[in-house]
């Protein structure tokens, strides 16, 4: 960065420190912050540049790293620093539920309680702490409830009993060799799509549908386009954005925040609106 004329300041911190030194960014009102980590790191340096007006780069550490492959950002780090010393700025759409932002998708249903097992399995380390949230997913599988839903797709009801909702920021391809990949990243929608399996083995095939990225074909998920999307409950649920867990509900009203976050992307126009 320094090499392409910008003035730098660089900080190293711990994932429970990750706030604080974003937020020591901010307060310096920057061009742009540039964070280097997952996606639920990435989603709270997207909140810190909203609030201080900063561009945000992104240099890929994840797992999932969807924003990244959505923005054609390298996947290798020192490529992907690389890239952001001549990146250039491209407004992007944020999900909005009860207040909460999320840049890729929220999750209701049986994937939070996988996700739980998941940090589970990170704090714990080594092969007996995967190895133990490998069997806790399983019993999670196995005695997941179906929840009784009622959704508002733009004013339109839809009542019924599910193992799983997803709303993405902007629509999903759906295409098996990229199946998160979103259509755009600046139309302005939501991406609404619903599991009507019933069953342990309803649930298993939901399961493989997603984890074989073949969900696009799978006659038991109802997609939706739309502007405003209404969830309601009959009590508070764990939500999942961009991997990050919370507790909300019972009513869960999801929206887009046009345009509202600078993101920079790739000069050499890699970049797919």
């Amino acid at each position: 960065m320094r090499t392409a004329g910008w003035s730098v300041d660089g900080e190293a911190v711990g994932g429970s420190e990750i706030v604080g030194a974003l937020q020591r960014a901010g307060a310096d009102r920057p061009d742009r912050i540039i964070v280097g980590g997952g996606d639920g790191t990435i989603r709270t340096a997207a909140q810190e540049s909203m609030r201080c007006g900063a561009a945000l780069g992104i240099m890929t550490l994840g797992t999932m790293n969807l924003l990244s492959k959505d923005l054609g950002l390298p996947l290798d780090p020192m490529e992907a620093a690389e890239a952001m010393a001549s990146a250039v700025e491209r407004a992007i759409d944020v999900g909005d539920v009860n207040g909460a932002i999320f840049l890729h998708s929220a999750l209701i249903g049986v994937f939070p309680r996988i996700g739980v097992e998941r940090e589970r399995a990170r704090r714990e380390g080594g092969l007996r702490g995967y190895a133990g949230a490998a069997a806790g997913a399983a019993g999670v599988v196995w005695r997941a409830p179906s929840v009784g839903v009622e959704l508002s797709v733009d004013g339109r009801p839809i009542r019924l009993r599910t193992f799983a909702v997803v709303v993405s920021n902007n629509r999903l391809r759906g295409d098996p060799s990229e199946p998160y990949r979103r259509i755009r990243l600046d139309e302005g929608a939501l991406g609404l799509y619903v599991a009507r399996h019933t069953g342990r083995l309803g649930l298993y095939r939901l399961l493989m549908s997603i984890g074989l990225g073949r969900w696009k074909f799978d006659t038991d998920i109802d997609e939706h386009g739309a502007r405003e999307v209404v969830v309601r409950t009959r009590r508070s649920l764990d939500v999942s954005c961009d991997g990050e867990i919370e507790r909300m509900g019972p009513a869960l009203r999801f929206g887009v925040r046009e345009r509202a976050l600078r993101a920079l992307v790739p000069g050499d126009g890699a970049w797919r609106s």
